[in-house]
């Protein structure tokens, strides 16, 4: 679910990635677009997309709203199959 969470363009420079692939090269830096796994903040960045779209769509969707506003801790869905 992380990777289909984009991160803001301003704050994208935090999980900056630098690579080379031997010691001699100047290290390329890569800017992540989206949430990256691990970091202490992904768990709540998918918590609260997973909300907010429960909000924006509470009148078409009652029960798959019902089941994200109730039934998930951090990123994991408590109800069954």
């Amino acid at each position: 679910m992380y990777r289909q969470i984009m991160i803001h363009p301003d704050d994208r420079h935090y999980q900056m990635i630098l690579w080379r692939k031997n010691v001699q090269e100047e290290p390329k830096v890569y800017d992540s677009n989206t949430v990256t796994y691990g970091t202490a903040c992904a768990p709540f960045h998918a918590l609260r997309c997973l909300h907010q779209l429960a909000e924006i769509h509470k009148n078409e969707y009652p029960l798959a709203t019902d089941a994200i506003s109730n039934n998930f801790y951090m990123d994991d869905s408590l109800s069954g199959a």
